[in-house]
Order: C-alpha cells, then structure tokens, then sequence
C-alpha cells in the first residue's frame, strides 16, 4: 500500500454554485427562517452574504447524521444540546425537528428503510457520565417519531453517555424490512445493554450486552436480522439469542465499523491508534487498511464506507493534528487527505477545522455523496467527489450559545458566546465577523461582556473559569489580564462614564487598562446612578445578603438578607419602575426586592413552572425603552428541556409565555433588550433568536389579563 495526498485546490462553493458542477451541496438563496415572531440571527459573514447563503453557523458538536434510505432527500441530524433537526433537500437547508423532545440532545439517529417519517433518536442529557449520573433526574432514553420530527416520544427511558466514537447506538432490524411487516430495532443503551423492539419501539427486551459498553452497531446486509456489535470486549456477531466472537487480527476493540452493502463481506474497524482495519471474511478476521505511517499519533475512532461501492471508505480521527477526513476510493489500499477546511469553505463566518470526532453519512444512491461536520465548529458539509473536497451545507444550522450581549451603538451588536468567543455587527445582525479573542489555556469560552465605542471588555477561559481580556480598537487585539479571575455575574459599563467598568469583583476606572479587585462582586448597576452598585454575598454564617455601595465598590452597606441561597442566584437587574427594585433570577425562581419587600413570582402570576415542576429562572432583561416590560428565560439543569421565555408587561407583576413555534420546550441561556428600539434577543443552544413587536404586539397594546395576585414575604433583616 501507498500513501498519497491530494494537492491543496482553493474552492469556493459560490464558485462551484455559478458553474453548476456541484448541485447537490451548493446553497440556493434563501431568506431567514422564522419561527412566529421569532427570528433567527445566524452568524453569518459577509463573505457568505456576497455568496449567496443565509449562514448557519452550527457551532454545536454533531453526533449523528442520518440519510432516509427511502427518500434522500431527506437527511435527520443530531447534536449534544440542540435535539435533532431534518433537511427536506438533501442537506441544502436545516430547520430544527424537536417537538416534544425533552432531552438536550440526540446521541444517535436512525430512520426506517421504509419511511422516512419514522425516525428513532437516542436521547440524552449531553454530559459525560461522571457528571451524568449527579443529575437528579435522567430525561434520557429512546425517543420515536412517526412524522418526520414534528413531535417525539419516549418510548424507553435509558441511559445513553457523551461519548468521542460516534458509531450507532439505534439498528433497524433487516428481517422486518419486508413491506406489511412491524420494524423491528435495535438500541445500544449504557445500562441496559443491548435491547431489541419487535414492535416498532412499543415494546423493548433485553438483548445480552448488559455488561458490555457498546459502541457501534451495524446491520449486515446479506444476513437479515443479524448485527454486528462493536464493543469494548472486541467485536461480535448477534443473531437472536446467538453471540459469536469475531475480529481475528484486531489488535484493539473496535470504536466504530462499516459494513458494505453490495458487497457484505466487506467489514472496516476503526481502531484508535492503531488506525483502520479491513475485514473480507464478514467480520470473521482482520488485516490492517493503512500504513503505520499515517497513525502514529491520530486516534481514528471514525469510518464509513458506501453503501453502494465498499471500495469508497471515509476515515476520521479524534483530536488530531491530522484533522481533514481521509477517504479511499480502492477499498483502503491507497489514502488521501481531503483537501483542507480553511481553503474549500474559506469564505465561512468561523474558520474552526475538523478537529473532534465527527459522524459520515454516505448517500444510499450516489456512491460518491457523503456528507459530514466539522466538528469544532458544527458546521454541516457535503461533498459530490467521494470526500476529495468538502463544500458548505448547513444553511439554517444553528447553534452559536450567545451568554450575553452588548449594544454600543444603534444598529451595532456585540455577542459573547460559549466556546466561540467575541463576535461584532455592524449592521444590526445581518452578518457577524469574529473577533478572534485571545484564547485562555486553549478555551474561549465568554459568558459575559460590555463593548463600548471601540473598546470591549469579555469574561474568557473555560466554563467555569474565566479571565478578563480587554481591547481598545474594536477586536482587532486584545490585552488579557491574568490577576482578574473568577467568575463573572456581570460586565458592565458606567452608564455615563466610558472609563469606568465593574466586572465581577474587579473594577477598572481608566477603560479596561487597569484593574483592582474589589470586596464584593458586582451583580447590577443602577441606570441612573452608575455609582451606585448591588452584590449578593454570604455572611460567615453562609447567610445570602444583598449590599449595595454608593462609592463604586470603595464601602458597602447591607441592604437586606434573601429569601433564598446565593449559589441559586442567576442574574441580578434593577430596575426604576414602580419606585426602583431589585430583580432576582434564581434556581427558586423570579423574586422582586422594592422597600424592603420581597416578592416571589410563580405560577400564580403566570411563571407556570416546567414539566419538571420547577421554576428555574436562567436571565432577565428589562427593556429600557419601556420599564414596565421584562423578559426571563428557564432553564432544567440536569433534566432537560425547560419552558422557555416569558414577559411581564406591568413591571413584573403577572406574567405570559411567549416562547411561541420555538416551544413549547426550550433552555434559554440569556435574555437581552436593545436600548435603542427595544428589540429582544434570547441566546439557547439552537442560536440567537430575536423578536421585533409591532405595535398590536408591544406591551402599549396588550395587557395579560385573569393573572393576579402574589406571594409576599419580608425578608429576614429586610429593611421598609
């Protein structure tokens, strides 16, 4: 065997888009997709513009790809945190399918060979197991929909993990292909083993497996009912009720397989470090597929191979510097590198490569389609020539976590995502640039932020750690100041003047050049006296306490003890309706704080807690263009999905939910309101939603009636 890699070849898909040689991965114009009065934002640039395309920035880790054998034009997809999503045009363009689907995300995807409406996910909380398991409630399972992703059911609880292989966890039974005939499946679940439905997923039974964790099964085409199972004890052949050992020669367990379907004796064996091996026997004995040369330090836990010419097989590692897909169109013996990412999409918003794991889906017809992400920036790709060069296809994929927002001018948008950093618009959100922040030990995640006029101050590290990092020029570098760590409750600019900014407990009065920490931090500002500032700390006694200081931090006085713990504490606003108060989003709710008072919000003012009886408040926002209207977003953690976003109209007093076609199930991570025109940004793990009321829309013109009353309580040490 040889290897050879393909000559670096600059492609553009608007290239390809005008000479009509790829039709079936270019994009065709598409307008915004809407969702009531909802619109989503994708980060686009304005390179996609001029190209043509609506943008889709993905930016969620993909776990499954799905053709439907029956029609493929129809392709499901399923993420870590966003569910599953279906394109009606062969991947062209996406709209999520998520109805009813209460888990974070889909672990696995298959669809029956018959119809492509029935379609079966593994549903699961996204998490790594270790941390899984601390949830109290696992909304975990097998999830089933008869109507194309519309709605969803969870037909089994089980358990699924977060897991770098991403071969399937869900089979179609080939016995029960025949048309008249119940499909029967297969699902690999994480603690239950494997398990089998012989009545289109009414029903399930164990299946062996119950101690084995499962990676990748396969049906074997010439073998109706039969499967193959790769596990972490090696690779094995089932037959109901029969368990046979295969995979002579593999020196390591199998992360993931493809079996060739014109030619079944055709077996490949993803095997990490050691690289990927070809079976010719059905599965029964392995040789090696590649040269030791190309897996020394690549750890292959992808491959694929087409269902209609086993000679044409797709590779990927996890983590590697070799981060382009290989593919092979002789069944293994000579390899190519595909052409790089950065060249064939280089016009697209984030220039994130191929860098995790990622699943391949090859066309059931076509032998030479294929379509994959990049997984490191989730965004969707096709290729029509067998994995030579990978062009853009994820029009409408979304899923940029915006953690917080800033409007420095009218028109202007700044957005600080999870993982993805700082992005800017100057043109109220039609394209996006990234702003390429400096990364902290390799992460660059923002949860929250401030710009104004051409300097911009972020949180930036990982999830739970952060440093501040400022620029003075627009983005275009950035100083990173290693002393100002923690967490970030807020960033925020004096409102009237631009050189002082409080950022958690560090505050800087010369415009992000200096900072000093400050005793306690700052969770909100008031608008009207930006010296003014409020923190929620604990006493020695572990009590939550409300302060408040009139110096900028220098001496704080205590305001109030809280009705509720600190750690449960999300978001902290004031606000000047109604004689000034304090809002509280926290784990226990949505609690005001005015003279002394503290009031609770719940179901009765029309907080109507989640499926999961709790009513877990993420975000606030209080429009300033109009006081008495405030906005919150829900989150479950560690259930799954929450209810949404709602408003108030009267300054907090009742409430409504507005949450509309992107409901009735949705996280929402952040709430925001532009103080120029009062438009209102939510950030979910779908992506960027905004919502312009008309006037018969806005607050002026609507009042939620028949939603009274509130639960009143004065809180210990509270003061009148």
């Amino acid at each position: 065997m040889s290897v050879k890699f393909s000559p670096t070849v600059m492609v553009c898909c608007l290239l390809f888009c005008l000479s009509g040689k790829e039709p079936a991965v270019c994009q065709a114009t598409t307008s915004v997709r809407n969702f009531g009065s909802w619109e989503v934002l994708p980060l686009r640039s304005e390179a996609e513009k001029r190209a043509g395309l609506v943008g889709g920035e993905g930016l969620q880790m993909v776990n499954a790809l799905k053709y439907a054998p029956s029609d493929p034009e129809i392709i499901y997809l399923g993420t870590d945190t966003s569910q599953v999503w279906r394109s009606s045009d062969g991947g062209r363009t996406w709209r999520p399918a998520r109805g009813g689907f209460t888990a974070d995300g889909a672990r696995s995807l298959a669809v029956d060979p018959r119809n492509s409406a029935i379609v079966f996910a593994a549903g699961f909380l996204g998490a790594p197991p270790e941390v899984a398991r601390k949830f109290p409630v696992k909304v975990q399972g097998i999830f089933r929909s008869t109507n194309g992703g519309s709605t969803w059911s969870l037909v089994k609880v089980a358990e699924f993990r977060r897991q770098p292989e991403l071969g399937d966890l869900l089979c179609f039974d080939r016995s029960t292909s025949a048309a008249g005939k119940t499909p029967g499946i297969f699902a690999a679940t994480h603690d239950q083993g494997l398990l089998y439905s012989p009545d289109g997923g009414d029903s399930w039974v164990p299946a062996g497996f119950a101690s084995s964790l499962i990676y990748d099964l396969q049906a074997i085409p010439a073998r109706p009912g039969e499967i193959l199972v790769a596990t972490g004890a090696g690779l094995f052949a089932y037959s109901f009720g029969s368990i046979q050992q295969r995979g002579a020669g593999l020196p390591g367990f199998p992360r993931t397989i493809a079996v060739g379907s014109e030619d079944p004796t055709v077996v490949y064996a993803a095997l990490g470090k050691d690289g990927i091996y070809k079976s010719r026997d059905g599965g029964k004995s392995f040789v090696p597929a590649m040269p030791r040369s190309l897996f020394v330090k690549p750890d292959f836990v992808s491959v694929a191979t087409s269902p209609v010419d086993a000679r044409i097989v797709y590779a990927k590692a996890n983590q590697s510097s070799l981060r382009s897909p290989l593919y092979s169109h002789d069944g293994g013996e000579v390899w190519f590198s595909s052409a790089p990412l950065e060249e064939t999409t280089a016009f697209l918003s984030s220039k994130r490569e191929f860098w995790f794991s990622a699943p391949f889906s090859p066309h059931p017809a076509d032998p030479l389609r294929v379509i994959t992400a990049a997984n490191g920036g989730g965004r969707i790709l096709a290729s029509g020539d067998g994995g030579q060069k990978w062009q853009y296809s994820g029009a409408g994929f979304t899923g940029g976590r915006m953690m917080d927002m800033a409007f420095p001018a009218p028109g202007e948008i700044g957005l600080f995502l999870t993982d993805f950093g700082v992005w800017h618009s100057d043109n109220a959100g039609d394209t996006f640039r990234d702003l390429n922040v400096k990364r902290i030990s390799g992460l660059s995640s923002s949860s929250r932020g401030a710009m104004r006029k051409k300097t911009i101050v972020a949180s930036i590290g990982g999830w739970d750690r952060q440093v501040l990092t400022t620029s003075r020029d627009g983005g275009e570098s950035w100083s990173v100041f290693d002393h100002a760590a923690g967490v970030f409750p807020l960033v925020a600019f004096h409102p009237t003047n631009d050189e002082v900014v409080y950022a958690g407990d560090f505050l800087s009065e010369d415009g992000g050049r200096t900072w000093r920490q400050l005793e306690h931090a700052v969770w909100a500002v008031d608008d009207g006296d930006g010296d003014r500032i409020f923190s929620v700390a604990e006493d020695r006694q572990g009590r939550c306490r409300v302060l408040t200081s009139k110096d900028r931090g220098r001496t704080w006085t205590h305001l109030s003890d809280c009705p509720f713990p600190k750690k449960s504490v999300q978001q902290v606003a004031f606000s000047s309706q109604g004689g000034q108060q304090l809002l509280f989003a926290t784990a226990n709710g949505l609690w005001l704080f005015s003279d002394g008072i503290w009031t609770k919000k719940g179901a009765k003012n029309g907080l109507v807690a989640d499926r999961y009886g709790l009513n877990y408040v993420s975000s606030l926002a209080i429009d300033k263009t109009q006081p008495s209207r405030i906005y919150v977003g829900r989150r479950s953690p560690g259930y799954g999905q929450s209810n949404g976003v709602f408003r108030s109209c009267d300054g907090g007093a009742s409430w409504q939910n507005v949450t509309a076609e992107l409901g009735p199930e949705l996280t929402v991570w952040a709430v925001k309101i532009s103080p120029y025109n009062g438009d209102v940004y939510i950030g979910t793990s779908l992506g960027t939603f905004r919502q312009h009321l008309t006037a018969g829309e806005d607050c002026l013109e609507e009042r939620p009636a028949g939603i009274v009353g509130a639960s009143r309580q004065t809180g210990p040490g509270a003061r009148r």
